[in-house]
């Protein structure tokens, strides 16, 4: 079988990236860093495009599309105690960023439910000059006495979803840790993501009343 059509103007992609900081220390360098900003443009990202074709199969793939991202990075590197025979150093990684669609000549670029009951509904979806990781669903308006929701009619959007948040993290902090006494030594991390929504869709799946609009 064919899988796609043949595309003689596909191209490779290409990567534009802009980085400018400073580094710093303080206190005889018991303390010290680095703040770096960037922005990158990713440009002709490859894509599977769905285009009813006469040819040999209704899948090509094109690269006319666009990202780009920005954002800033923190990182502090410090000596808590330095003795004989105990120290304590680590290190507090900071990042914060946003990805955006800038270009795209797809559609609605959508990823799909793959929780049970969900195999089909597009909940993630990402329109031209929009940021990644948007959610979209329906929105109730209230619960009747029978237990069953009724949902917002919501006007000049045909499938009534409407986003509802971003399932894409925005900020990373990392810590990490080591401390040595004597010929011992111990070492953890932690790390946190920040500025994002969660779905909890098995739930949504279990405990529903009746079907949702999809359905």
């Amino acid at each position: 079988d064919i899988s796609w059509n043949a595309n003689p103007e596909l191209s490779h992609e290409r990567k534009k990236e802009f980085n400018y900081g400073f580094n710093f220390g303080i206190l005889g360098n018991k303390l010290h860093g680095s703040l770096d900003f960037f922005r990158s443009q990713s440009k002709d990202l490859i894509m599977q495009v769905y285009e009813p074709s006469p040819e040999l199969s209704n899948y090509t793939w094109l690269n006319p599309n666009q990202l780009s991202s920005k954002g800033m990075e923190i990182n502090l590197f410090f000596d808590l105690i330095r003795k004989e025979n105990f120290s304590w150093n680590g290190q507090l990684h900071l990042s914060k960023f946003k990805t955006t669609l800038d270009t795209w000549d797809g559609g609605s670029l959508g990823v799909h439910i793959g929780a049970p009951g969900f195999c089909c509904i597009p909940a993630f979806r990402t329109e031209e000059g929009e940021q990644l990781g948007n959610m979209y669903g329906f929105l109730v308006e209230e619960i009747g006495d029978d237990g069953f929701a009724d949902y917002v009619d919501v006007e000049d959007i045909p499938d009534d979803m409407v986003e509802i948040g971003n399932g894409m993290p925005n900020s990373f902090i990392g810590w990490h840790n080591q401390i040595q006494y004597k010929s011992f030594e111990f070492d953890f991390f932690i790390r946190g993501a920040f500025g994002h929504e969660l779905a909890n869709l098995t739930r949504l799946a279990y405990e529903r009343n009746e079907n949702p609009p999809w359905g």
